[in-house]
């Protein structure tokens, strides 16, 4: 039988796409008449396939898969029979066991496009990527037109990092980039990574059609990069405390470019930031949507004007809006766009000195603060994790002081540290509780060195001008390859990067050997 109308999924279970309505059609009907000639074996699997559909069309899934299970163990080369199984463990989130008889149908019917697209989708669900990649190339062999065997290949690929052969893939989707922004935004994340930044940051742009944002909060005009010194432009975050840091370099590049400039982020933030750009005015997350200054006759926008509603700290009305991930638009547009001042955040100077005096009641050792897992970060937990086991053998260098930075659930490892391995961390607590960045950043700004896995500490302390260690795990967000051990965002950034095929342990063995020749 062909499966090109039947692998799996309900559209539900799959919001990034909604096209991959190929998926699950209805559920196979029983037979009306069944032949009195088929041997036994066959007719056992033919009853049990059947008592399967029944239980499926009553909702009884767990059942319906014991009853298909059983059918394939008798007539295992039914392709039927496997794909009323796949569906139903799909349905039943038993990925593994779909994946396996999706397996069998791509032996037994290696022809059918749908059969491998389906079993790489499923990889790609269990985010096997590199599993993923050849099933979907395979599909899209097959079948060169099929948009979803496309998308989830180039995806697969960006995410294990092979950018170069996602671009042509990516291009083929973006004739309906419109009805696919996922892939656009795909498309952006690989010729960023790569380097290609112009075409990269208009690309990214697709972010707004492709996922949830505070880009939804503000009913405004967006701002186009124009200079207008009569404009009054608001700057909101979007991703979260490590992407603000990492993107704030370019709000004085913003501020130079309109009249006033209203900055949206996290509270905790605002008085650092305020510190650092004194020429930017921050507000509180607003609560209720702000309406453009925009008459109500504008073309260029359909809100009507409420001339009562005002910006929490701001008397002015705002005329336009930008999301802080469309700033390196219009001021990145190169690598010689970034600026090359080692900090562009300041410390407070009195708790800075506060912290110096009682880190230097420690002795003359070092000071480096580590963390294994980053927190405030859109990356994945794998690509903001390091396991604190291989932490153990670095910590157990006496010589330095070792400060933990880790807030979280992960503090709990600090407990294995000091305990079971017998090896002194220290720690103070009342820096590291969410809304005491000021604190945190006196202390950061006093240190000898931060070692850590991405997240928004690293990115404070290389903001700071404190020299930053970021331990990248392979596959690595696209942040972290525009260059090899560098980046622009943070010149007192180095990367000790795990390459494919290379394990983490083998990482933190060049990490501690380089430590150990630096002081």
């Amino acid at each position: 039988m062909s499966l090109a109308k039947s692998p799996l999924l309900h559209n539900e279970l799959f919001h990034e796409a909604p096209s991959l309505g190929l998926l699950l059609d209805e559920p196979p009907q029983v037979p009306r008449h069944r032949p009195e000639h088929l041997p036994e074996q066959t007719h056992r699997a033919s009853l049990c396939f059947q008592e399967g559909v029944a239980l499926r069309n009553r909702n009884q899934k767990q059942e319906a898969a014991e009853c298909f299970a059983e059918a394939v163990v008798l007539a295992p080369t039914n392709t039927e029979y496997l794909l009323a199984l796949g569906q139903v463990e799909f349905e039943l989130d038993h990925l593994g066991e779909a994946a396996l008889c999706f397996e069998k149908l791509t032996r037994l019917e290696p022809k059918d496009a749908s059969a491998w697209l389906t079993l790489g989708f499923i990889k790609f669900r269990l985010e096997q990527f590199q599993e993923a990649i050849l099933p979907l190339s395979e599909a899209v062999y097959l079948d060169p037109a099929s948009a979803d065997a496309t998308y989830y290949l180039a995806e697969s690929l960006r995410i294990t990092q092979r950018y170069e052969e996602s671009i042509p893939l990516y291009q083929r989707l973006l004739p309906v980039g419109s009805q696919r922004p996922h892939g656009v935004y795909g498309y952006a994340l690989s010729l960023l990574a790569l380097g290609r930044l112009e075409e990269g940051w208009d690309a990214f742009e697709f972010r707004m059609a492709s996922k949830i944002g505070t880009w939804q909060q503000h009913n405004l005009l967006n701002w186009d990069g124009t200079p207008d010194p009569a404009k009054t432009v608001l700057a909101y975050s979007e991703e979260g405390m490590a992407a603000d840091i990492m993107y704030a370099s370019c709000l004085p590049d913003l501020a130079r470019s309109v009249g006033r400039c209203v900055v949206e982020c996290d509270e905790s933030l605002h008085t650092l930031f305020a510190r650092s750009f004194p020429e930017i005015t921050f507000s509180p997350l607003s609560t209720r949507p702000l309406i453009s200054s925009k008459g109500p006759d504008d073309p260029l926008f359909e809100t009507k004007y409420d001339p009562k509603v005002r910006h929490p700290l701001s008397e002015a009305e705002i005329d336009e809006q930008v999301a802080f991930g469309s700033l390196p638009r219009f001021f990145r547009g190169n690598l010689a766009a970034f600026p090359k001042n080692d900090a562009f955040l300041v410390a407070d100077p009195a708790i800075s000195a506060k912290w110096a005096d009682i880190l230097a009641q420690k002795g003359s050792r070092p000071k480096v603060g580590v963390l294994w897992q980053g927190t405030f970060t859109g990356e994945s937990d794998a690509q903001r994790t390091v396991p604190v086991d291989l932490f153990r053998t670095l910590l157990s260098r006496s010589r330095f002081d070792w400060i933990s930075l880790q807030q979280g659930s992960r503090q709990v490892d600090e407990r294995k540290i000091q305990f079971d391995w017998r090896l002194k961390i220290g720690k103070y607590p009342e820096v590291l509780q969410y809304g005491q960045i000021e604190e945190l950043a006196g202390l950061l700004s006093n240190l000898d060195l931060v070692i850590s896995p991405p997240g928004y500490i690293a990115n404070l302390a290389a903001a700071l001008g404190v020299e930053t260690w970021l331990i990248v795990p392979f596959p690595s967000d696209w942040r972290w390859t525009l260059q090899d051990e560098t980046t622009p965002w943070f010149p007192k950034m180095r990367f000790f990067k795990q390459h494919r095929d290379e394990s983490l342990q083998s990482v933190m063995v060049r990490l501690r050997e380089t430590v150990e020749g630096k002081f």
